[in-house]
């Protein structure tokens, strides 16, 4: 069933057909210039706005209808580029670790190419494709003797998930509804659309302006909802959003970053561990395809309610030890829906016993979060 799933959502991607556009009628703003005629692969619009930015693509933000189409995209954009590495892979699934790096290198062979594709039909210069561009440079000036932390990938507005940054452009904004969402290092800005002022708005904030101050100057126009990462762990403490990671070694010059964090997106709120598998060549780190697999050890905890003493625990039951895929990049993720009051996500630093379980080219290992680098 999921087989002909992702055939649906891969000829949805590359089919172009009419339909009715965007009713904008109820949006004052004048700074919506210019809006694409055709639809958008998944039902996706790509307009232009003027929000302070020179920008090198036609259009520079994307429209979804509500928060489940734009997580639905999300889901389809993932099964898309499982679907494309799964037949890639089986082509040369004979080969070891290192030959099969080595024809990998040699064949160019593009892992986002389904994230390219629908960057390039709605004319989309995508965060995502900023952020690759930064890291690849960023990962060839590492040295050998490195932990691989504070990448582009890791730390850029705190996201660390190539499916959402699809969908979001370079100052990490997209429409949702009828409200704008931006990203920001503290958290996310949410601009109510029926604004005439969008284009100064978002001026001001692409320049380097307080969110609360603009906040402030805008009422009730724009919202502010800050959840800043602590700078370290404190004992006893309880965080909403926390990001952390550790390097693990391998063999044979490989390595493995180990990242986990709790933080939300526009929709969802995350509860994420996710390990990434890298080898070092004469030309420095890159990243090296094996079987990697990720979840969270069973029988560890975390609050599941926000409380100010988080008295309650989530206990990991769930058992997710299977599907050994050769990928650079493998993650467990546990959503919830976005809630800035109920039911996100705490953890408590000395209490809660919540630990990764990681498997990469036979090697398995657990690292209770506590022993990673706290904000990495």
């Amino acid at each position: 069933m999921k087989y002909y799933k992702i055939l649906f959502a891969f000829f949805a991607l590359i089919a172009v057909s009419c339909t009715d556009e965007l009713d904008f009628q109820e949006i004052n703003s004048e700074d919506i210039n210019t809006k694409s005629q055709n639809p958008t692969n998944m039902g996706v619009e790509s307009i232009f706005i003027d929000n302070g930015v020179s920008q090198n693509c036609s259009r520079n933000m994307l429209v979804f209808q509500d928060a489940d189409h734009y997580t639905q995209v999300m889901d389809d954009l993932e099964d898309l580029v499982d679907l494309h590495e799964d037949a890639f892979v089986a082509q040369y699934d004979y080969l070891d670790d290192d030959d099969f790096f080595q024809m990998e290198q040699q064949s160019g062979f593009n892992e986002f190419e389904p994230l390219e594709d629908f960057e390039n039909s709605l004319g989309f210069c995508s965060l995502r494709k900023m952020l690759h561009n930064m890291q690849n440079d960023w990962l060839s000036q590492q040295p050998y003797q490195t932990d691989l932390s504070g990448s582009p990938e890791e730390v850029w507005f705190n996201l660390d998930d190539e499916y959402e940054s699809t969908l979001l452009n370079e100052q990490g904004e997209v429409i949702i509804d009828r409200n704008l969402y931006k990203y920001y290092d503290d958290g996310i800005i949410i601009i109510d659309l029926t604004t005439n002022d969008l284009t100064d708005i978002l001026t001001e904030l692409n320049n380097g302006a307080n969110p609360n101050d603009v906040a402030s100057d805008y009422r009730p126009f724009v919202e502010v909802i800050e959840d800043v990462i602590p700078a370290q762990s404190s004992q006893g403490e309880c965080y909403t959003r926390v990001r952390a990671g550790i390097f693990v070694e391998l063999n044979h010059n490989t390595a493995a970053r180990v990242s986990w964090r709790i933080n939300d997106n526009v929709a969802r709120y995350r509860l994420r561990h996710k390990i990434r598998s890298y080898t070092w060549t004469s030309s420095g780190w890159s990243r090296k395809r094996m079987r990697m697999h990720a979840g969270f050890e069973v029988g560890t905890t975390i609050t599941g309610y926000t409380t100010p003493d988080c008295p309650l625990e989530y206990f990991i039951e769930e058992d997710e030890k299977n599907s050994k895929k050769r990928r650079k990049t493998r993650k467990y993720v546990f959503n919830l829906n976005r809630s800035y009051d109920v039911e996100r996500w705490r953890y408590q630093d000395g209490v809660h016993t919540l630990a990764t379980w990681n498997w990469v080219a036979g090697h398995e290992f657990f690292i209770p979060v506590s022993d990673m680098t706290f904000n990495p």
